[in-house]
């Protein structure tokens, strides 16, 4: 063989090797890419699942603590807070001389605090004798 034969099969191989090393770095190249986006999206939805985690503890602690509280003698139990903001004063009914109950014509409301319930069927038309239908 002559020195150029050894030349051109040289190179020859280190070309097949190169575009074997291309195509091997973008095939593989894409599954990682798709395998890091994979990742990530599982990293955050363990983030997630953590701070839920956390939430629910911590409700499940005050529930706890609020169950325990409950379950005490009324006479044991601790006073809860008092509010340190001045509390509003309330609009009276009896500032507007337009609600007071000696202007109201209707009549005052039952004992229980509800409304008389009235039941309203809705209306059937009567077919006229003779008549297949409400044409």
């Amino acid at each position: 063989m002559d020195t150029n034969q050894w030349f051109v099969a040289i190179g020859v191989i280190v070309a097949s090797c190169a575009a074997t090393w291309l195509g091997t770095r973008w095939w593989y190249g894409r599954k990682l890419v798709v395998s890091l986006a994979r990742i990530r999206k599982l990293e955050k939805a363990r983030e997630v699942s953590f701070q839920q985690t956390t939430q629910a503890r911590k409700q499940l602690e005050q529930l706890q603590r609020e169950m325990a509280e409950l379950r005490r003698p009324p006479g044991q139990r601790e006073v809860a807070k008092p509010n340190t903001q001045a509390p509003e004063e309330p609009h009276r009914a009896t500032d507007n001389p337009l609600l007071r109950p000696d202007s109201v014509d209707e009549p005052a409301a039952p004992h229980h605090g509800f409304a008389e319930t009235q039941v309203i069927f809705p209306q059937t038309r009567m077919m006229e004798p003779g008549k297949k239908g409400p044409h």
